[in-house]
C-alpha cells in the first residue's frame, strides 16, 4: 500500500471516531473494543469509507492521535521505543529519524543486521578469501595479493588479519 493511502486511512479512521486508548486497545465509534490482527508483527484493522477499503495500523494511529500530523512528514517514521510492535501504548509509541528508530533496537539486532548488510556488499567469494589467506601464508607478499586481486593494501591487510571476512 502507498505511503499516503496508510496517510488517509489514518486520518480517515481519527475522523469516524475510532480511538488508541493509552494501554494501546483499540476502540470504535461507539466504544466497542476492536481486536486488530497482526501483520508483520504490527497491528491493524480494516475500515470501509467510500466503498473503498483501508487497512488502518494502530502505531500510526495512535502516534498521530498523541502527536499530530508531524508524523506524515517527510523522514518521519513511528517507533516503538521499547521495540515491542504490539504495544502501542502511549508510552511505548513516538516518532523520529530512522535512524533513532534503528536505535530503539537491541544492540545485538542491530550488529547482525550491519553484518548481514555487510555480506551483501562483499567483494570477493570464500574461494577467494580462502585463497588470498593461503597465498600469504606460503610467502606472498602484500603487494603482489594487491595487485592479484585487484585490493588496496588496508583491505588484503584486514582479510589477513580477519577484521573483514572474520566470519571465513
Amino acid at each position: 500500500m502507498r505511503e499516503s493511502k496508510h496517510n488517509d486511512a489514518v486520518i480517515i479512521a481519527d475522523e469516524k471516531g475510532y480511538r488508541v486508548l493509552d494501554n494501546g486497545i483499540v476502540v470504535s465509534p461507539r466504544g466497542k473494543r476492536i481486536s486488530p490482527r497482526s501483520k508483520n508483527g504490527y497491528l491493524s484493522f480494516s475500515i470501509f469509507d467510500s466503498g473503498e477499503k483501508y487497512e488502518v495500523m494502530v502505531h500510526q494511529l495512535a502516534a498521530f492521535q498523541r502527536f499530530g500530523g508531524i508524523v506524515f512528514r517527510e523522514g518521519i517514521e513511528v517507533r516503538h521505543l521499547n521495540n515491542i510492535k504490539d504495544d502501542n501504548s502511549f508510552g511505548n509509541v513516538s516518532f523520529g529519524s530512522h535512524s533513532e528508530n534503528i536505535m530503539d533496537l537491541p544492540p545485538e539486532v542491530r550488529r547482525r543486521g550491519g553484518v548481514a548488510r555487510g555480506r551483501l556488499s562483499r567483494k570477493l567469494s570464500e574461494e577467494q578469501v580462502a585463497e588470498l589467506r593461503k597465498l600469504r601464508n606460503d610467502g606472498y607478499s602484500i603487494r603482489r595479493l594487491c595487485k592479484k586481486f585487484g585490493l588496496a593494501i588496508s583491505t588484503v591487510s584486514y582479510i589477513i588479519n580477519r577484521k573483514t571476512y572474520a566470519d571465513l
